[in-house]
């Protein structure tokens, strides 16, 4: 089963805008897995394996896509209201510069894009909060001399 409870993996419509982003992409790993499963369990149905085939090849290239626009700062992207923000731009390189140079910022990079899909499915709609997110990344872009990173 997948995060929609009751729905079988392959009934989740990865293009309906109803569904969260964040929904959408944990659908569409379980139904990934589903069907690598059900081809490696059913190699002897050709019909099935060639369907479930089919459906994995489309899987994968929506997540690949997802992959690919997920190298954006969701938390900050949220609290400026752009990807294209500024401050944004600066969170980003700070991270391709400086922390994705050591394991330790690569760690913090991991645990970062495991949380914060979440964290913003539950705050994007709270204005309070994003300000107060948004301050404190003022902050820390001034603390840290984040420009200076970017270089």
């Amino acid at each position: 089963m997948n995060p929609i409870v009751g729905v079988p993996p392959n009934q989740v419509n990865l293009n309906d805008p109803n569904v969260s982003d964040y929904t959408k992409f944990e659908a569409a790993k379980s139904e990934l897995a589903f069907c690598l499963s059900m081809i490696e369990i059913n190699k002897e149905d050709v019909q099935g394996t060639l369907e479930k085939q089919q459906r994995a090849n489309e899987l994968y290239t929506y997540l690949g896509q997802q992959q690919k626009q997920s190298k954006g700062c969701y938390i900050a992207t949220m609290a400026y209201g752009s990807y294209e923000h500024p401050q944004v731009i600066l969170l980003r390189g700070f991270r391709d510069n400086t922390l994705s140079k050591s394991k330790f910022g690569l760690w913090i990079i991991k645990i970062y894009y495991r949380y914060s899909p979440k964290v913003v499915e539950r705050l994007k709609d709270k204005k309070l909060i994003n300000s107060l997110i948004k301050k404190t990344l003022d902050i820390l872009i001034k603390s840290f001399n984040v420009n200076r990173y970017n270089q």
